[in-house]
């Protein structure tokens, strides 16, 4: 009986030891931490909620998926500051191209506190698209590598997403985005930098001096200036969406990505616009325009004549 007493006294104390340890714990470390961190808009729309540690109030991504299509690869499209690219995804011209190249398009609308820091913008995109191809079941398309493009303030951070994310990025663009001679790395992604002619001598300066930087270090970059424009878009996706067709072909074999590197592309002269194989190039190699391919020349000669 003394057995049985003792038996069930401890039994009673566990009990009572386990309620209250329970009962004390807060609600929220039974919940995890990740899994509210923003909502859908609309089936193709999602906002990020941001952290306190996030360098963003409000993040926005929009998803289009061109249908009956497998599709290999992700353009996102950034606007200027204060701007919006979510009704991008919309236009005809967008997805002729995304139908055409078999990409999937996002939109996105950030509004950044702290402009230089950009690790957080990118977390935010990967995780709303994985919301987004969860939500509409083509989660495939979620690991796909991408493209970035953006205009102004969108073409700077477009650069910062593709060397935050080169492991997956295929090439970016930048539209009249400033460029400083600084932070270059032989590991860049092919890439192509467009200025308005009427954006100004000194800022024309400063891009091409960060342009010479990644050609010094081999990058396969490509410049252009747009003539007779200043700080907006014009007609430069014209060019953006051929330089795109041309790295694709080159860069994205049986659905992996392969390096590209300045011997296999040809070369461009801008003052002279003679053009040479990589190998009788016969002026400075540094100060080269990358020119990827027959097709791209053709568009980059008739974009800055």
């Amino acid at each position: 009986m003394k057995f049985i007493y003792k038996t069930i006294k401890f039994l009673f104390i566990l009990i009572i030891c386990f309620s209250c340890s329970k009962g004390n714990t807060p609600p929220e470390l039974d919940i995890d931490p990740t899994f509210v961190r923003g909502k859908f808009i609309n089936d193709y729309t999602y906002q990020v909620h941001p952290r306190v540690s996030d360098a963003f109030s409000n993040a926005y991504f929009s998803l289009w998926v061109p249908e009956n299509l497998t599709i290999k690869a992700i353009l996102v499209i950034s606007p200027g500051s204060g701007s919006t690219s979510l009704g991008e995804v919309a236009l005809k011209e967008w997805q002729d191209y995304a139908k055409k190249e078999k990409l999937a398009l996002v939109g996105l609308q950030i509004e950044n506190n702290r402009a230089n820091e950009i690790e957080s913008n990118v977390e935010a995109l990967l995780y709303a698209l994985k919301e987004l191809t969860t939500k509409n079941t083509i989660s495939e398309v979620n690991n796909l590598p991408f493209l970035f493009s953006g205009f102004s303030a969108g073409g700077k951070y477009s650069y910062s997403y593709a060397l935050n994310l080169k492991y997956r990025t295929i090439a970016f663009a930048n539209i009249k985005g400033f460029m400083a001679d600084g932070g270059v790395s032989v590991s860049t992604v092919p890439g192509l930098i467009i200025v308005g002619e009427l954006e100004g001598s000194q800022r024309i300066a400063a891009i091409k001096e960060a342009f010479y930087a990644h050609r010094k270090d081999q990058n396969v970059i490509c410049f252009a200036i747009e003539p007779n424009t200043g700080h907006s878009i014009d007609n430069s996706n014209t060019l953006v969406r051929a330089f795109f067709s041309a790295v694709l072909k080159k860069r994205l074999v049986n659905g992996s990505l392969v390096e590209l590197t300045e011997a296999e592309v040809i070369l461009g002269n801008y003052d002279t616009k003679e053009v040479f194989p990589y190998a009788n190039y016969p002026y400075d190699k540094t100060k080269a325009i990358s020119l990827i391919d027959d097709d791209f020349k053709n568009t980059w000669l008739q974009f800055i004549q």
